[in-house]
């Protein structure tokens, strides 16, 4: 299906210029061959009008197109739709006033034209008689370029309407993103706090690492996609502030796999189930808690699975606003073209989304 939500201004008025040369020269050369073939029953006779047809579609184009242009069209965008109906009869006086003062007689005083053909148009003007043909004009013309600047307004339209959606879209992007960023340095600076108060040597390599994500959020990840392979190193780094949290009581995984360079992500957004995992699954454990991590890049999509012990249900607290957040972000930049299972049993807890990839 054409997508017209990609189609600018100047390819608008090539499109419409093709119309208006379809009405001026290949409907009335289809309407001669036919005329020629059924009615004079020799389509040969056609070539007889083939040049009369060529210059006065010509000058219909020239009229038409200013017309169009200059007025008809302006009138539709501006909604001004009662005056698109009165001006009709303007239209059609102004049509045979050109046709009879200005084509005409150009076209006695072109020297280039045949002889017949100027004889036959002095002939007409001889005989000094304005003739107003209103049905011919009003379907052959006049209804043609009305239906044409209505589609064109129809169009520009939805493309205001895709514009005005696709800023309301990063406009909420933004502000879901936002949202994550004091979510996830509340709960890392209260782990930093925790370990400062013990007087942790940890401290100190976890202060550096939250700089380094700081960095990230702040400066790299004001943007609508970035490379997937920066991203799974922030969640490398995310993972070894958690490491150094935990130390080696907990058995933490990261594995990552067929991820490619040209790869892109929208940022931050398998960081909140990553971080969700270990606040539930080791914050509250004794012993025995772990966390697995597989990042999988395959032909068409990206599975991330994170499965953590859990020591208590539910996973999601009320009013949190981490993984709501996200499934929001998803919804607005995937729509379809993802799947989320949050999966909870006894003691596990699993999650694995699936976001589809450009092969």
């Amino acid at each position: 299906m054409l997508n017209f939500k990609h189609i600018s201004i100047k390819k608008y008025i090539v499109i419409e210029c093709m119309i208006l040369f379809f009405l001026c020269y290949v409907r009335p050369i289809i309407s001669d061959l036919e005329y020629s073939a059924y009615e004079q029953k020799d389509i040969r006779r056609f070539s007889e009008d083939i040049e009369a047809r060529m210059v006065w579609g010509t000058f219909s184009f020239v009229f038409l197109s200013v017309y169009y242009f200059a007025f008809l069209k302006k009138l539709v965008m501006a909604n001004r739709h009662w005056l698109v109906v009165i001006t009709l009869p303007l239209f059609v006086f102004l049509y045979h006033l050109f046709d009879f003062y200005i084509q005409d007689r150009a076209i006695v005083s072109m020297n280039f034209l045949s002889e017949k053909f100027r004889s036959k148009t002095n002939a007409r003007l001889q005989r000094n008689n304005l003739y107003f043909t209103f049905n011919y004009l009003l379907s052959y013309s006049y209804i043609p370029l009305v239906g044409m600047a209505y589609i064109a307004r129809f169009f520009k339209q939805q493309q205001l309407i895709s514009k005005l959606k696709e800023q309301q879209l990063m406009s909420e992007l933004k502000y879901l993103k936002d949202k994550l960023h004091p979510h996830f340095f509340f709960n890392t600076l209260n782990n930093i706090y925790v370990l400062a108060i013990q007087g942790s040597e940890r401290t100190a390599p976890m202060v550096a690492s939250l700089s380094d994500l700081m960095r990230y959020m702040l400066y790299e990840s004001d943007q609508p996609a970035v490379s997937l392979k920066r991203e799974v190193a922030i969640l490398h780094e995310y993972i070894g502030l958690e490491k150094i949290r935990y130390g080696e009581r907990f058995n933490i995984s990261f594995e990552v796999q067929g991820v490619k360079e040209n790869d892109v992500i929208p940022p931050l957004l398998l960081l909140p189930f990553i971080e969700n995992a270990f606040k539930h699954g080791l914050q509250d454990a004794v012993d025995q808690g772990y966390v697995d991590i597989i990042v999988c890049r395959t032909d068409n999509e990206l599975l991330m699975k994170v499965k953590n012990s859990t020591v208590k249900l539910p996973v999601t607290e009320p009013g949190g606003i981490g993984l709501s957040t996200v499934q929001q972000r998803l919804n607005l930049l995937y729509g379809n073209d993802y799947s989320l299972d949050m999966v909870a049993m006894e003691n596990t807890y699993e999650v694995i989304l699936s976001l589809k990839m450009d092969a």
